[in-house]
């Protein structure tokens, strides 16, 4: 599954690690700065228990030698909304509420795709919990340091020759960040447990278009 392009092999090492700790993502703010610590032996197996919530939303930052790009997921019993940015503006946005509605933000319309078999899923969500569940390369993590409730680990797959450190919140029991040699990492920012039922709703003033018209 580890690809020759080390940005998809930076990501397939990524969705690898956050299946294998339960789908979580990343959260933070701040750039977390560690304390020096005598370096622990590499362990084999999760070092950490991590439980993403039924119910919230964070936005989602990769970010590419400096260069930052954004999406937002909400979910909430059962609902879920992905939003996609284009520089820091709104863009589209897809809905699973009672329907599966697709948003353009831009022209201000809606509209419904058909539906053959399963919904749909943001890319991201699908990657996590269907094509690379079956992917159980035993992965090694080396605590490289602790600050506060942030712990710093190594982490090795085999199998691929990424390297990359996450760092991990027990306070919330989640990582918040995962970062690759060459620039590469992942955060989950404006972490929050609270999702309005607002949030899974097409505006009012937004028009609704046929399928074939809203994909042009």
């Amino acid at each position: 599954m580890f690809l020759s392009n080390p940005q998809a092999a930076a990501v397939a090492v990524s969705l690898l690690i956050i299946t294998a700790v339960g789908c979580s993502w990343f959260r933070s703010n701040d750039p977390v700065v560690l304390s020096p610590t005598a370096v622990s032996p590499p362990e084999t197996g999760i070092p950490f228990e991590t439980k993403e919530p039924d119910t919230y939303q964070a936005d989602f930052i990769t970010i590419v030698a400096g260069s930052e790009t954004r999406s937002h997921f909400a979910r909430n019993d059962g609902k879920w909304r992905m939003d996609t940015f284009a520089v820091e503006k709104l863009s589209r946005s897809i809905i699973r509420a009672d329907k599966l509605v697709y948003l353009d933000h831009i022209s201000k319309q809606y509209s419904e795709p058909p539906l053959t078999g399963p919904d749909p899923q943001p890319p991201f969500i699908a990657d996590l919990t269907t094509s690379l569940l079956s992917e159980k390369q035993p992965a090694k993590f080396e605590r490289l340091g602790v600050e506060g409730t942030f712990e710093k680990y190594a982490v090795s797959v085999d199998g691929s020759n990424v390297s990359s450190t996450i760092i991990f919140d027990t306070s919330i029991r989640m990582i918040v960040r995962h970062e690759f040699n060459g620039g590469f990492a992942f955060e989950m920012r404006d972490f929050t447990l609270e999702v309005d039922e607002a949030v899974f709703a097409v505006p009012a003033e937004y028009r609704k278009v046929a399928w074939n018209v809203f994909k042009q």
